[in-house]
């Protein structure tokens, strides 16, 4: 009996966080959206209605991000783009557009909006978590995982550019 695909995706990028960032591979694809700056992880926090990062601008008990894919960045001097020919995420709930492939240029899917709601009536930090998984021809390596954290904070919090967060409801993180 063998393994669901589902299941061998999903064991397959949750390695350990230091499988996620490999400099090698960074350009083979790529999340590209406001406060996104560029291939690899990231964490993107945004404190709900605010209009430089919630692409709804409204205080509504959710975060919205408009987001989408893309292939083979170019501007990366420690990776050397090549032909990307399958490309996954999970989940697949968020419903991304995946750039048309196989691709040996600069392609992106369509923008995708990601809302990411507030927990316990609003006063708790919402995350959506996205795994995603690249494959490319050519010598090893050939595999590019990427991990992306959407939090959406409570009107009040901050996030800070390295991914420490302050807030005056301490209980908000647990």
């Amino acid at each position: 009996m063998g393994v669901p695909l589902w299941l061998a995706v999903l064991l397959a990028v949750a390695a350990p966080a230091a499988a996620y960032h490999d400099p090698a591979t960074d350009c083979f694809a790529y999340f590209d959206g406001e406060g996104i700056g560029g291939p690899g992880d990231a964490t993107i926090a945004c404190t709900d209605g605010d209009p430089t990062c919630d692409a709804d601008g409204v205080a509504n008990g959710s975060c919205a991000f408009d987001v989408r894919i893309c292939v083979t960045y170019r501007d990366l001097a420690e990776c050397r783009p090549r032909k990307v020919h399958t490309l996954r995420t999970v989940p697949s709930r968020y419903g991304l557009t995946l750039p048309r492939l196989p691709a040996s240029r600069g392609v992106c899917g369509a923008s995708t909006r990601i809302v990411v709601a507030l927990k316990f009536h609003g006063r708790h930090t919402g995350r959506a978590r996205i795994l995603m998984v690249a494959r490319a021809k050519g010598p090893s390596p050939r595999i590019d995982r990427d991990r992306f954290d959407y939090r959406c904070l409570p009107a009040g919090c901050e996030g800070s550019p390295a991914g420490a967060f302050t807030c005056s409801q301490a209980e908000q993180w647990q």
